[in-house]
């Protein structure tokens, strides 16, 4: 099957809700697919790597000079000025400026107030839950507790929170390569809202500076003086969402293959596994980020396929490489027992993404209460996922926690 038939599938209403199969039937035709006018699909983790990895690999997407209908759109605008689609000076100098707020230091001060956001949240489920009535895990926990962590972070007020929560979720259909029609102007209409929040932010920290990062970000930036407001602005509506949205789905995406693997539940709550590597497990084998492009700047080679020329765009399915038989025994198994090789859910090179170890730690202390507090936690009805390609997760997951 080649490329442009994989895609056409994907995208499909059964591609979203299970991509896997047509994962699988792709790479029995390579690591790499043509799809045609200049773009190429990469499915294989040594492809897919090399690509992340590959400094003339841009993540600028060509949308933006190509197609003026595109930058007519805010969503789409707000992610173009990111460090997310930058590259060269603008990509080094906010990224540089952010990772402050992600080292080991500042992590291992924010797993007491992770901790306590977590008991929090559990606590309401299990008032939710009594008699048995089946808890929504997106809703309560999944969609709440990395909002919550990201807040405290960035700054933000807890009672814009909710708020704050609406605006991330509505601006996801910016994120898909294919976004569905209905929701592009609920996106847009979500990023003009975000964005006008996070200039009141900026003002508000220019005049009463505080110890959060957009306080660091906004001095950092007017001391540099290099560059456009939008620059900052749109990097700091970017850390909102980016830095809840992969740990939203990721916490979504786990619970089901750990509550349909009763054995793995159990070595949880006997201490015969840590949550750590079911954590890393539940991140490769339904990865929150299923799909990344790059434009190529110069003639590239990956391997087990010809050179790519300069301006080919490049699908990296990340989803796909993650379940790659080259590189993992078994991928379609849920096992947290496996021997561990790093994966590509986070990314890789200049774009890895920065709060990969704080995700892990959320996860990670999440997992860890669950287990504890809700030893019999049992699914309580059907999951329903989120429909998106992209960003895979789930919009409802019912749960019995009594």
């Amino acid at each position: 099957m080649n490329g442009a038939a994989i895609f056409e599938q994907l995208v499909t209403s059964q591609g979203r809700k299970d991509p896997y199969p047509i994962y699988a039937e792709a790479q029995k035709s390579g690591t790499v697919l043509p799809l045609g006018a200049g773009m190429v699909m990469a499915v294989g983790y040594d492809a897919v790597s090399a690509v992340l990895r590959n400094p003339a690999a841009h993540a600028v997407n060509s949308r933006t000079v190509q197609d003026p209908e595109y930058v007519k759109h805010s969503a789409n605008l707000l992610l173009s000025s990111s460090i997310i689609q930058s590259e060269g000076v603008v990509h080094d100098f906010m990224r540089t400026a952010a990772a402050s707020a992600f080292t080991a230091v500042r992590l291992k001060k924010l797993r007491l107030l992770i901790t306590s956001y977590t008991e929090r949240l559990l606590d309401e489920m299990a008032e939710q839950g009594k008699g048995g009535a089946p808890v929504d895990f997106v809703a309560s926990f999944a969609a709440r507790l990395p909002i919550m962590v990201i807040s405290h972070i960035m700054g933000i007020p807890k009672e814009d929170a909710k708020h704050l929560s609406r605006m991330v979720h509505d601006s996801l259909a910016s994120w898909e390569i294919i976004p569905l029609k209905e929701h592009i102007h609920t996106a847009d209409k979500a990023a003009d809202q975000l964005l006008d929040y996070v200039q009141n932010l900026i003002v508000e920290r220019r005049t009463q500076p505080s110890e959060d990062l957009t306080s660091r970000l906004v001095a950092a930036f007017d001391a540099d003086g290099r560059f456009p407001e939008d620059v900052l602005r749109s990097n700091i509506a970017l850390l909102l969402t980016a830095g809840s949205l992969t740990t939203i789905d990721m916490l979504g995406n786990m619970m089901p293959q750990l509550l349909s693997s009763p054995d793995i539940f159990e070595k949880l709550r006997n201490g015969q596994i840590q949550a750590a590597p079911v954590v890393e497990e539940a991140a490769r084998f339904d990865s929150s980020v299923q799909i990344t492009v790059r434009t190529l700047r110069t003639e590239t080679r990956v391997p087990k396929y010809d050179p790519l020329p300069a301006g080919t765009q490049v699908l990296a399915v990340i989803g796909a490489a993650n379940r790659d038989p080259a590189r993992y025994s078994e991928p379609h198994r849920f096992d947290p027992f496996r021997k561990k090789r790093p994966l590509l859910t986070f990314g890789a090179g200049a774009h890895f993404c920065l709060g990969a170890q704080l995700a892990r730690i959320e996860g990670a202390i999440a997992l860890d209460a669950i287990v504890r507090r809700f030893p019999h936690m049992a699914l309580a009805g059907e999951p329903v996922g989120s429909g998106r390609l992209v960003l895979r997760g789930h919009q409802f997951l019912p749960v019995a926690v009594a």
